[in-house]
């Protein structure tokens, strides 16, 4: 769950970032932006006013040169807060940050987390839906499961697969792309016409036969998995 919470931070980060460079700079920012250069400038016109009178007394040997030195660095301080001010104002007036467009630029709205066990040939793992049934739920709501985890059975039923066993004397009656009639106990009147997608290289010793698949369609999901059946 601990993996869980991190992507979702994650992602949570990532539509941030996107919704920062589609919507711009808030007014407001730009208000405290402004607010602030305001506040820098002020403290450094203070503080470049008292350098200047600190360096007439020094010249006169008033005070002494650690006082001086003192002035003249608030002095310096102030001015680097000022032009940092003044910088960050302008890069709320252009828009995004600058890091953030070029975090988000490639991949936009995109993030994909990365998994343990993910192709390494990526730096992130796809995540893809697939259409189908939930049969059977393997694990419990709450429960504490690895990215290895089979969380649910799904089942295409749109197409099925069924696997014919060719006897060694029909297989060159046998070719890919050509149609077969499979025959159900469920429906002994009701032919489905399949088409021949693969078939097996090699021969089964012990049987003397040659596996071959055969796509059928299943419109309305008449047929099931555990529906035994056989072909002609």
């Amino acid at each position: 769950m601990q993996k869980v919470k991190e992507i979702e931070a994650k992602l949570a980060q990532a539509k941030a970032a996107a919704d920062e460079v589609e919507a711009g700079t808030r007014s407001e920012d730009i208000r405290q932006g402004e607010e602030g250069v305001k506040q820098a400038q002020s403290r450094f016109d203070n503080a470049k006013t008292t350098r200047q009178r600190m360096e007439a007394l020094y010249s006169r040997e008033i005070i002494s040169k650690k006082d001086f030195d003192n002035a003249d660095t608030e002095c310096a301080v102030c001015e680097a807060q000022l032009s940092s001010s003044q910088e960050k104002l302008k890069q709320l007036k252009e828009g995004a940050r600058p890091e953030v467009r070029e975090e988000v630029g490639p991949r936009s709205r995109k993030w994909k987390p990365s998994w343990p066990g993910a192709d390494s040939s990526s730096e992130y793992a796809d995540h893809r839906s697939f259409a189908g049934e939930i049969v059977r739920r393997n694990v419990d709501s709450g429960a504490l499961v690895s990215p290895s985890t089979a969380l649910v059975t799904l089942v295409h039923l749109e197409t099925l697969k069924v696997v014919a066993n060719v006897l060694e004397k029909d297989v060159s009656l046998v070719n890919l792309g050509m149609k077969a009639k499979i025959l159900t106990e469920a429906y002994p009147g009701k032919p489905f016409e399949g088409t021949v997608v693969r078939i097996n290289k090699a021969l089964d010793l012990a049987t003397r036969t040659l596996p071959a698949e055969i796509n059928v369609p299943n419109p309305g999901h008449l047929l099931k998995r555990e529906c035994s059946q056989r072909s002609r």
